[in-house]
């Protein structure tokens, strides 16, 4: 699973906070939330499994 969640970060989490950014207007702020998510995805996934589409 953490191979799976390491994988899936690498593919979105720059993708994710430029979105972000551009919602929010604040790097911190876009950097933090994103951080946030995949420490939720890092607690729950392990126990409720991957979503269908984690991206």
């Amino acid at each position: 699973m953490a191979d799976d969640l390491a994988a899936i970060f690498r593919r979105e989490a720059g993708r994710c906070t430029a979105t972000l950014i551009r919602v929010l207007g604040d790097v911190d702020l876009a950097e933090d939330a994103v951080a946030e998510a995949f420490a939720v995805a890092a607690e729950r996934w392990p126990t409720e499994g991957l979503p269908p589409n984690p991206g």
